[in-house]
């Protein structure tokens, strides 16, 4: 915004020959089309990290697929999953981005939620060997759990009445965190 001001404002200093306002109109103009551009770049940046997740899943499940470990045909459901979970923790990643003041503050998220919840989401080994509330904590608050209960359900053909829970909470939680982190983003833009 400052920014904007200032450019906008030194632009009557620039020579413009006989034409003076239409040049400068035209600079105006596309100095507020860079700086709306930038506005909206978190949101391009999200959208990046969910077609990383779409690509990624995509060459792991050809490779799955190459070795003969699929199991049903709602596996290549995989890749669109892929893209809504990628999509809900690259807007959770931007949400901790406008907060860090350097880079060493992104080992804290890393230590402090990252690791904890590979190890309590039922990635490498089944959530029934947690105690009672930690299986709880980790349905009801690890973005992990309901991403890798569906991905494992689809690649296994292991459709449950259970899953409908996972596919509300990644749809529901996905905008919110997309919206919380746009919001975060600007104002630490304006500032």
């Amino acid at each position: 915004m400052i920014w904007r001001q200032f450019w906008t404002s030194h632009l009557s200093l620039i020579p413009c020959g006989n034409q003076p306002s239409r040049i400068r109109r035209s600079l105006q103009n596309g100095i507020k089309t860079i700086f709306n551009h930038f506005r909206n770049r978190h949101s391009a940046l999200m959208l990046w990290g969910a077609t990383r997740s779409l690509i990624s899943s995509s060459i792991v499940l050809g490779v799955v697929a190459a070795f003969g470990l699929i199991a049903s045909p709602l596996a290549l459901l995989i890749p669109l999953l892929a893209f809504l979970c990628g999509l809900m923790f690259s807007a959770l990643a931007m949400c901790f981005t406008p907060l860090a003041p350097n880079i060493d503050f992104f080992n804290y998220p890393g230590f402090l939620f990252i690791t904890p919840m590979f190890l309590l989401s039922g990635t490498f080994f089944p959530l029934t060997q947690l105690p009672t509330p930690m299986q709880t904590f980790a349905k009801a608050v690890l973005p992990l759990t309901p991403t890798v209960d569906l991905s494992r359900a689809l690649l296994l053909g292991n459709l449950q009445t259970s899953l409908v829970i996972s596919i509300v909470w990644v749809t529901v939680v996905t905008p919110v965190f997309f919206i919380l982190s746009s919001n975060i983003m600007k104002k630490r833009l304006v500032k």
